[in-house]
């Protein structure tokens, strides 16, 4: 397991991101990335830790 440190606002719009129905969370993907994309790279470098570590394991 690794870990990932979310600011407030981060975690809070990933709340909202998995309480909105379809539509909604489309519409608040397009508006983070547009604005201020900081929840993409943080979690793009987890998942490369993770395949890392996978690959030691394996």
């Amino acid at each position: 397991m690794i870990g990932v440190e979310f600011s407030s606002k981060e975690l809070a719009f990933l709340l909202a991101l998995l309480e909105a129905d379809r539509q909604t969370a489309l519409q608040l993907l397009a508006a983070e990335h547009a604005y201020r994309p900081t929840l993409l790279p943080k979690l793009q470098e987890a998942e490369k830790v993770l395949k890392a570590m996978k690959n030691l394991e394996g």
